[in-house]
């Protein structure tokens, strides 16, 4: 996952982070396999491995990409959930 600022189309300006990714060894899974990522201004105590930064006051959007998808995202059956607020 990874954000972009709407007003550039570019990476957010002075994010310390720019994306989770799934190769990342440090990204905290859940136990049944899933990810949690926090999109935030504010580093999220004990949430470091699985933050984005995003600017106070800025638009944004995310970009989820696929490398090497397995056979249920081809046919559907896996769904991308909503970002929620917390």
């Amino acid at each position: 996952m990874t954000v972009y600022d709407l007003t550039t189309a570019g990476f957010i300006h002075n994010s310390p982070t720019l994306c989770i990714d799934s190769y990342k060894p440090n990204t905290e899974r859940n136990a049944d396999g899933s990810v949690d990522i926090h999109f935030t201004s504010r580093l999220p105590r004990g949430k470091e491995n699985n933050w984005i930064y995003i600017a106070p006051r800025g638009e944004w959007t995310a970009l989820f990409r696929f490398h090497g998808p397995k056979k249920a995202v081809f046919e559907k059956a896996w769904v991308l959930p909503d970002i929620e607020h917390a």
